[in-house]
């Protein structure tokens, strides 16, 4: 069930920092963020931003959205945007990941934001709420917009330049974010990786050797681990080993009574390798992960 989610404190540490831009003048931001997780984060509840809209932005990792029953795949230079009236929760983040995001509170009717005339207000916010996608291929100036916030807050310049600054930059990045989930050239194709990338999502235990891929995509080897890596965010066999780990956790949490079986089954070659590999992953081993999962 959603609940809603108050906004999230202030906050500085090495993996986590989220700073209010209300206080510098921007009204519209009371959430600014940058998360650099070096371990696996833990999951949060299906939730709501009351009055805001969510724009998160991966830089590394590969993660996944779940809202009202639905998983998003959310790899690196990609956006995912969620209304108010949309429940998420960030189902997948495992460890090394990267991410950007800010709340952005949505004005009442004949307010105004970053000193923009009403109409022009009134037309962003019907673009940003009426997005013909809610996961998307950014255009490279959201990262850059996204980094740029946080320069600009740093920096020692204060005053009016600095608030001008700040409100250039922020409606630079919303823009970005309507232009790239409008420009369909930006979802990742072709369609022949699409459907290999989808099949080993489905069948993680078998072996899916260099040379099948090639085979089936046409590509060469360089050609595909650079496609390949550009869609998913990790080459080929790293995003196997991936699926397997995924698939695992599904079936941890139901339980089981052998590991070794487990690791057979998913394709690993020993049950040591696969609890090394789930270990790295997750900061658990495959047990102590069955056991935490059914204590939730």
């Amino acid at each position: 069930m959603a609940i809603s989610l108050e906004k999230d404190p202030c906050q500085n540490t090495s993996e986590r920092r989220v700073v209010d831009l209300t206080k510098t003048g921007i009204s519209c931001v009371p959430v600014l963020g940058h998360t650099r997780f070096r371990r696996r984060w833990e999951d949060v509840e299906e939730h709501v931003h009351e009055g805001h809209l969510e724009i998160t932005y991966c830089k590394n990792g590969q993660l996944a959205f779940e809202s009202q029953g639905r998983i998003y795949p959310f790899l690196p230079g990609h956006v995912f945007v969620s209304r108010p009236d949309q429940p998420h929760r960030m189902k997948e983040n495992p460890k090394r990941t990267q991410t950007f995001y800010l709340l952005f509170k949505l004005p009442k009717r004949g307010q105004s934001i970053l000193d923009l005339p009403y109409q022009q207000v009134r037309c962003l916010i019907d673009r940003l709420m009426s997005l013909p996608q809610r996961v998307f291929r950014a255009d490279s100036r959201v990262e850059a917009d996204f980094q740029r916030l946080f320069d600009i807050y740093d920096s020692p310049e204060g005053g009016n330049f600095r608030l001008l600054r700040l409100k250039a930059t922020l409606l630079d990045l919303l823009l970005a974010v309507v232009y790239s989930a409008d420009n369909k050239s930006g979802v990742p194709t072709p369609g022949n990786l699409n459907e290999l990338v989808d099949a080993m999502r489905r069948q993680p235990s078998r072996a899916w050797p260099i040379e099948e891929l090639v085979s089936s995509t046409g590509l060469s080897p360089s050609a595909l681990r650079i496609r390949f890596k550009s869609l998913t965010g990790l080459p080929p066999h790293g995003f196997l080993i991936d699926c397997r780990i995924r698939r695992a956790k599904e079936m941890l949490a139901k339980g089981v009574q052998s590991i070794a079986e487990l690791a057979l089954s998913l394709g690993f070659v020993s049950a040591r390798h696969f609890s090394s590999s789930f270990k790295l992953a997750t900061g658990l081993s495959p047990r102590e992960w069955m056991r935490s999962s059914q204590k939730r």
